[in-house]
């Protein structure tokens, strides 16, 4: 820029130097980790999946805790008939009502597994109880067993 004089280009300096100033403080004062309106969204279902899984989670161990009674029950009731040789039908009932009123018969999933249990159906039994209870299959196996034996 020939013909500025020297005062005319500090001027230009400190104005150039003023606005860097100012470019550079916008900056600075802008928040960081601004989200926006789709990562919020995506931050309340991420939040809201993680209560679901909590309460899942939950449910499932007192589902646990109540199946895993029921089977130390139900293996309590068997333990009893051991020896006893061939029982006649109005024995056997009477034995299968005690052990049903420990294990809480009016559980109506209960219900509907001894029912499969007493049809034969074992195998749709420990499906039946490894779906609702969220159990291992093993466990649902043990249970079926026991409630077979009495």
């Amino acid at each position: 820029m020939p013909g500025l004089t020297l005062q005319e280009m500090l001027v230009l300096g400190l104005i150039f130097a003023a606005l860097a100033w100012l470019l550079v403080a916008a900056i600075r004062s802008r928040p960081r980790h601004q989200l926006n309106e789709a990562d919020q969204y995506i931050a309340r279902l991420n939040e809201a999946a993680a209560r679901q899984q909590a309460a899942d989670t939950e449910r499932a161990e007192q589902l646990r805790l109540a199946t895993t009674q029921r089977t130390a029950a139900a293996r309590r009731a068997s333990s009893g008939r051991t020896g006893q040789g061939a029982s006649s039908t109005a024995g056997r009932a009477a034995t299968e009502r005690q052990a049903a009123a420990r294990l809480g018969a009016t559980d109506p999933e209960y219900a509907e597994v001894l029912a499969l249990v007493q049809a034969g159906k074992s195998r749709e039994a420990v499906q039946k109880i490894h779906h609702d209870t969220g159990i291992p299959l093993t466990e649902a196996r043990k249970f079926v067993d026991s409630l077979q034996a009495s």
